[in-house]
C-alpha cells in the first residue's frame, strides 16, 4: 500500500511547477509531447502486399496509433489556452497516491493487485483547459479523450449497421473507453476534488451515421466525437466543452493550477524519477531523430512476419558500421547487384548514401588493394558520413579537398592541377579510400573539367560519385556530361563505378528538355540498358508529416506546369511513405508586406524556440550542427540584406554556439540534412516558363529530418514591377492554393 503523504503530494506539486516554467510558454496550444508520442508501431506497408496474421493485427495497432494522431492533429490546431498531454501512463503508486485503494480491473471482490511502479492506466488525451469568464476570472478544467479506431470491413454502412461483429466490436470498444475515461477521472478529482473534468471517446474513422449503431443510452452517445467532429473540431469545441462550463464560479477553485502541476510531474516521472527534459522539443527532436538515423523504421515481433517490404536480415556491414538497423528490399537489391556500372535515382532520403556507403566496405574488404575514389559536392555533403563508416570498418581512408580557384587561375593552372593530382596520388598509396571533396557551385564548368581529369587519372579504381546532379547532369554541361558518362561506361568494364543522384535538385527547370521517361540526360547507348539505371523511391529521412509536404509541393508542381506524370516521374519520383514516424508540426510564415525587421523578429522567435535543441547538441559532443538555415541568394537579395541579417541574428541568439547552425545557399545543400531546418523562401518569377520555382522550395525543406519552419516572403518591389500584372496575380494564386493545401498539417501564420 502507498501511504499518501502531503510531502509527497506537495514534492509532485513542485515538480511539475518546475517542468511548466521550463517550457517558456510562448503560445498555445502547448502540445506535451510537442510530437505525437513515439510508437513501435510505425510499419508502412504497401497496398499489394499479402498480409499474414501478425502483419495484420500490427497493422490494426498502427491504425489504432494512427487514428491517435488525427485527435492529435485536431487538437493542435484549436485556437485555445490549452495543455494537451497525449499518452499519460501512470502507475499504481501514483494512482493509489489521489484515489486510495481501489479495487482490481481483473479479479472483481478484490483489491487491485498491481506493484508500485506497474503502469496503473494510459490516457490518450488529457486537455487542460483554461477559460476566461467574467472578464477577469479564469475557469480550469480537464478534458478526457479516449480514441478507437474501428472500421469494420470492405462492407457498405448499410452492411455494417447490420453486421453482428460490427456492431459487438462498437459495443466492446465503447465499454473498454469508459472504464479508461473513468479511471483517468478519478485521478483528476482526487487531486482536486470537484474539478470540472469532461470525458469522451473519439472514432477518428467513423461517420455520425454510426451514432445509432452503438446500443448504448442516449447521454452516452453525446459523449462520443466523430470524424465529422474532428473536421470541424474547433466549432465541435465551443459547442460542447466551452459552453458547458458552469456559470457559477468558485473563485478560489477557478484559480487552482494544482491539477496541470501534478499531471505534468507524472507525465515526465518514470520510478520516481522526474525528467523536465521528456516534454521538450528539443529531447523530441533528438529522439525522433535518432529513430530514423538508426534505420528504426519497421516494429520486430515473434509474433508477426517481418514487412514484405522490409529486407528479413540487415547485412552486418550496415548495422555494425553504416549505423543503418534496417534496409527496404528495394535498397538491399540494389546493395547486392553485381552491375558494375548503376546509376541510382532517388529523391532526398531514399538511402541512396547508405547503400553507397555499404558497397564501398564491402569491395574494401573482398580487396584490400584495389583502390577506391569517392566524390562528394559542396561544402556540405556526406563526406563525413563515408569517413566515420569506413573507420568503424578498419578501412584506411583520407579526405582531400580540391581547390576550387585552380582551373580559374591560369597562370599557376598547369602547376597546381599537376600538384593536386599528385596529392591524389599519394592519398592513394597509404590509403584505399580517397574521398574527394570537389568544392564548386553546381554546373560549375572548372569544377566538371576537374572531375573529369581525376576521374581520367584514376582508371584503374573503383569509382563512386555521390549526389552527382550539381555536377554532372546539368543542362549548361550537356555535351559534356555525354561525353564523361561514355568515359564512366568504358572505365566499368574492369571497374565498380557508381552515381547517385536527385533529378528533383536539377537547377533549372527540368522541363524545359523534352524527357523521354527513364532515359533522362544519359547517352541513348547507356539509357539503352535497362539495369543500368536504378530508382529509389520510399522517403526513409524525414518524419512522415515532411514527407507529406514535399508530396503535396510536388503535386502542385506537376500541376502548374501542365505536363504529364509519366515525364515528371523520371525526375520526381513519387516519394512512398517509408515509415509512419511522426514529428513536430511545420510552421509557416507568409509574408505578402515586409520589411527585413520583421523577418528577423521571426527568425529570432524561432530561433529562441530551437535553442534547447543547440544546447542538447554541445552536451552530447555532436560535431554536426543541429540548425541548417538555407536561403536563395539573389543579387537582391543582397542588396535588401537578408543574409546579412540571418548571419547577425544567428550571432546574436547564439554567440558561442553559433558552430550548431549552418546558414546555406539552397545551391550548395545537396547533400546536406539537419534534424531542424529553417528555410527562407523568396516568392519570386522563376526561370523561363516557371513563375514560381518551387523546386526550390521542395528542395529546401527536405533537407529537414525532423523539424521544419518556412519563412515566405513576396520579392520586393523592383522585382514586382518587372512582372506584368497577370503574372503577379497568378503568383499569388498559386502561393494561395499551396497554403491551403498545407494548412490542413502545416501551422500557417500570415503576416500582414
Amino acid at each position: 500500500a502507498v501511504v499518501s503523504t502531503q510531502s509527497t503530494v506537495e514534492k509532485l506539486e513542485k515538480q511539475g511547477k518546475e517542468v511548466y516554467d521550463s517550457l517558456n510558454v510562448t503560445e498555445y496550444p502547448l502540445m506535451i509531447p510537442p510530437a505525437p508520442c513515439l510508437s513501435e508501431y510505425i510499419d508502412k506497408y504497401n497496398e499489394e502486399d499479402e498480409l499474414s496474421e501478425g502483419n495484420f493485427k500490427s497493422q490494426q495497432q498502427q491504425q489504432n496509433y494512427e487514428a491517435e494522431v488525427v485527435v492529435y492533429r485536431s487538437l493542435e490546431r484549436l485556437n485555445e489556452e490549452i495543455i494537451v498531454l497525449h499518452g499519460l501512463k501512470y502507475s499504481h503508486g501514483q494512482y493509489t497516491l489521489f484515489v486510495g485503494q481501489h479495487p482490481s480491473k481483473k479479479k472483481i471482490g478484490e483489491l487491485c493487485e498491481l506493484k508500485i511502479h506497474d503502469v496503473e492506466e494510459e490516457c490518450d488525451f488529457v486537455v487542460l483547459g483554461c477559460e476566461t469568464v467574467q472578464k477577469t476570472c479564469k475557469y480550469n478544467y480537464a478534458v478526457v479523450i479516449e480514441v478507437k479506431n474501428v472500421c469494420g470491413d470492405d462492407l457498405t454502412w448499410s452492411e455494417k449497421a447490420n453486421d453482428s461483429k460490427f456492431l459487438e466490436a462498437l459495443g466492446k470498444t465503447f465499454k473498454g473507453s469508459v472504464d479508461q475515461r473513468s479511471r483517468t477521472v478519478q485521478l483528476v478529482n482526487g487531486i482536486c476534488k470537484d474539478y470540472t473534468v469532461f470525458q469522451f471517446t473519439a472514432y477518428p474513422n467513423l461517420g455520425r451515421r454510426y451514432k445509432e449503431c452503438f446500443k448504448i443510452a442516449q447521454s452516452e452517445k453525446s459523449s462520443i466525437i466523430f470524424k465529422e467532429d474532428l473536421e470541424d473540431f474547433a466549432d465541435w469545441w465551443k459547442e460542447r466543452v466551452i459552453a458547458a462550463l458552469p456559470e457559477n464560479i468558485d473563485s478560489v477553485h477557478s484559480t487552482n493550477e494544482k491539477v496541470k502541476h501534478i499531471l505534468l510531474a507524472l507525465w515526465c516521472t518514470k520510478k520516481n524519477r522526474c525528467d523536465k527534459l521528456k516534454c521538450s522539443l528539443e529531447r523530441t527532436i533528438q529522439d525522433i531523430d535518432n529513430k530514423i538515423k538508426s534505420g528504426e523504421f519497421t516494429f520486430k515481433s515473434k509474433n508477426r512476419d517481418p514487412n514484405p517490404g522490409v529486407a528479413l536480415k540487415t547485412p552486418e556491414i550496415f548495422t555494425k558500421f553504416v549505423g543503418n538497423n534496417n534496409l527496404t528490399k528495394q535498397q538491399l537489391d540494389v546493395f547486392n547487384s553485381d552491375q558494375k556500372l548503376l546509376y541510382i535515382n532517388g529523391p532526398a532520403g531514399s538511402g541512396k548514401t547508405v547503400i553507397m556507403c555499404g558497397k564501398i566496405i564491402q569491395l574494401a574488404r573482398l580487396d584490400d588493394q584495389k583502390k577506391i575514389l569517392v566524390f562528394t559536392f559542396g561544402p556540405a555533403d556526406h563526406s563525413d558520413v563515408y569517413q566515420n563508416a569506413l573507420n568503424k570498418a578498419g578501412v584506411k581512408c583520407e579526405s582531400f579537398h580540391t581547390n576550387s580557384k585552380i582551373l580559374c587561375d591560369k597562370s599557376h593552372k598547369k602547376m597546381r592541377v599537376k600538384e593536386e593530382f599528385n596529392a591524389i596520388t599519394k592519398c592513394k598509396e597509404s590509403n584505399q579510400v580517397v574521398i574527394i571533396k570537389m568544392h564548386h557551385k553546381r554546373g560549375d564548368v572548372s569544377g566538371f573539367e576537374k572531375l573529369t581529369q581525376v576521374v581520367n587519372n584514376n582508371k584503374d579504381s573503383n569509382i563512386f560519385i555521390d549526389d552527382a546532379q550539381s555536377m554532372v547532369i546539368t543542362p549548361s554541361l550537356r555535351r559534356k556530361s555525354s561525353e564523361f558518362l561514355g568515359t564512366l561506361a568504358s572505365i566499368s568494364k574492369n571497374n565498380y563505378v557508381w552515381v547517385t543522384f536527385d533529378m528533383a535538385q536539377r537547377p533549372n527547370n527540368p522541363f524545359t528538355i523534352d524527357y523521354e521517361p527513364g532515359r533522362i540526360l544519359f547517352k541513348p547507348s547507356l539509357a539503352g540498358s535497362a539495369n543500368v539505371q536504378v530508382t529509389l523511391n520510399k522517403n526513409l529521412r524525414n518524419t512522415c508529416d515532411l514527407a507529406e509536404i514535399i508530396s503535396i509541393i510536388r503535386q502542385l508542381y506537376i500541376e502548374i506546369l501542365q505536363i504529364k506524370k509519366s515525364g515528371v516521374s523520371a525526375v520526381m519520383p513519387i516519394q512512398e511513405l517509408g515509415h509512419f514516424i511522426h514529428g513536430p508540426r511545420t510552421r509557416i510564415h507568409y509574408f505578402k508586406n515586409w520589411g527585413v525587421d520583421q523577418l528577423k523578429r521571426v527568425l529570432s522567435n524561432e530561433l529562441k524556440n530551437l535553442k534547447g535543441l543547440v544546447l542538447l547538441w554541445n552536451q552530447n559532443n555532436s560535431q554536426n550542427p543541429a540548425i541548417g538555415v538555407v536561403f536563395r541568394e539573389r543579387e537582391r537579395s543582397l542588396k535588401s540584406g537578408i543574409l546579412k541579417m540571418i548571419k547577425e541574428t544567428v550571432q546574436a541568439e547564439y554567440l558561442v554556439n553559433t558552430n550548431k547552425v549552418s546558414i546555406c545557399n539552397y545551391k550548395d545543400v545537396a547533400s546536406a540534412e539537419w534534424p531542424a531546418v529553417i528555410v527562407f523562401f523568396e516568392i519570386s518569377r522563376g526561370d523561363k516558363k516557371e513563375l514560381l520555382n518551387l523546386t526550390e522550395l521542395y528542395q529546401m525543406i527536405s533537407r529537414a529530418r525532423v523539424q521544419c519552419c518556412v519563412i515566405m516572403y513576396i520579392a520586393g518591389d523592383s522585382v514586382l514591377r518587372t512582372l506584368q500584372r497577370e503574372e503577379y496575380k497568378y503568383v499569388q494564386r498559386v502561393m494561395s492554393k499551396l497554403l491551403e493545401k498545407l494548412e490542413r498539417i502545416a501551422k500557417v501564420m500570415p503576416h500582414d
